[in-house]
């Protein structure tokens, strides 16, 4: 994961986590300490106004010890045909690291991450990437292009045709919504004719 800040002062600053938080051979039995199997990393971009951006660090540790073997196990059946129990790793916290602090804000022009625009800074403000691209994606239709609610409510449509004794839940769910979803996104339509 990089993550690339660009800031007013035309300083720019990339933060480059790559996972070096796990063990070539996790299963080897003279392993001391924590087994890191995986990392897990949670961009807080959602709290940037609250505390700047932040990354949450945590770790799955696969040594079984008395803590481990309370947690929830799954069964499997293995080459034999038995049923073994399969331990959960542990979930450990990590770190959490300040990429930006909150006090810079003010100076950030854009925010990237591996290269896709998160932030952007207009008329003073930072803009979510995120969020505006996921309402394009969803709302916006011109001559070129079709939003995704438009497609949806077309394949609704076109299965109505195809197969009128099908109920319109069971069309629903033939696209992949729930039937709720797909009567909000008509209404909405209708609404912006």
């Amino acid at each position: 994961m990089k993550i690339t800040v660009t800031y007013a002062s035309g300083k720019i600053i990339e933060h480059d986590i790559s996972d070096h938080f796990t063990v070539s051979e996790p299963f080897k039995k003279d392993i001391k300490g924590g087994i890191p199997i995986a990392s897990e990393y949670r961009l807080r971009a959602d709290l940037i106004n609250e505390r700047g951006l932040t990354l949450e660090v945590f770790w799955h540790d696969a040594k079984i010890d008395d803590s481990t073997r309370k947690t929830p196990h799954d069964t499997e059946t293995d080459e034999n045909g038995e049923q073994v129990l399969i331990a959960h790793a542990e979930m450990r916290t990590g770190r959490l690291l300040k990429l930006i602090d909150k006090a810079e804000l003010d100076d950030i022009v854009e925010i990237l991450l591996d290269g896709k625009l998160l932030f952007w800074r207009q008329e003073g403000q930072l803009i979510n990437a995120i969020k505006f691209s996921l309402m394009e994606l969803f709302c916006f239709s011109n001559a070129a292009t079709a939003s995704i609610n438009k497609r949806a409510i077309e394949l609704d449509n076109y299965l109505a045709n195809a197969y009128p004794s099908l109920p319109q839940k069971e069309r629903a769910e033939m696209i992949g919504y729930p039937l709720e979803v797909l009567e909000k996104i008509k209404n909405n339509e209708i609404a912006n004719i």
